[in-house]
């Protein structure tokens, strides 16, 4: 018999996500310099609008599940965790800047920043009406789940 190996993964938190209140939602976020390079930050303030990945949450998590693939190390060892991933949402809408700041395992690691490197454009966060560069953290929980599957 085989295991069948499933991932379950993305847990998105989100400030402003969780209130279902008719009041406008906010996020602190920080502003980079323009410089993709840049490992400068300007100043921390609240958004008028939040970067957003097309679709939305359920555009990114369906995104997401197409293309995340658990490592075979990792599913054999049963490695599981959340790998919390930061980038840059650019003015333009690109996405740059990718780093691990919540590391579980290399391999997990590396495959939550590659599909990371792979996400379209976004529509960029706003502040006073202009686009802005904007910090954005994804975690992205590895999971297995162990199924029963009849040998073929």
């Amino acid at each position: 018999m085989f295991k069948k190996l499933t991932l379950f993964f993305l847990t998105l938190a989100f400030a402003s996500v969780t209130s279902f209140a008719d009041e406008p939602k906010y996020t602190e976020i920080k502003i980079v310099e323009d410089s993709e390079n840049s490992d400068n930050i300007l100043d921390i303030v609240t958004l008028d609008k939040q970067p957003e990945f097309p679709g939305g949450i359920n555009g990114l998590m369906q995104f997401l599940g197409e293309n995340l693939v658990y490592p075979s190390h990792c599913a054999e060892m049963e490695i599981q965790g959340k790998v919390v991933v930061k980038f840059t949402v650019f003015k333009d809408g690109k996405v740059g800047n990718i780093e691990v700041v919540q590391s579980v395992h290399p391999l997990l690691d590396a495959e939550a920043a590659r599909v990371v490197s792979l996400l379209p454009n976004w529509k960029p966060g706003e502040l006073h009406g202009q686009p802005v560069n904007v910090w954005y953290n994804l975690p992205v929980n590895f999971k297995l789940q162990h199924n029963a599957v009849p040998a073929l």
